[in-house]
């Protein structure tokens, strides 16, 4: 049977381990470059020239 502290050790790590999983996506997407990026205006076929009058 899982003790107390093997519940509370196993716990942890999943939660480290989970952490550094949303760490390491955040940081693979925030260094993508801007090659993969969209320019603005191609998105869902919308134009980029709105004028205000």
């Amino acid at each position: 049977m899982i003790s107390d502290v093997q519940l509370a050790v196993f716990c942890n790590v999943l939660g480290v381990f989970l952490f550094l999983l949303v760490v390491a996506f955040h940081y693979i997407n925030a260094n993508m470059g801007s090659t993969t990026a969209k320019p603005h205006g191609t998105y869902l076929g919308t134009a980029n020239c709105i004028s205000f009058r």
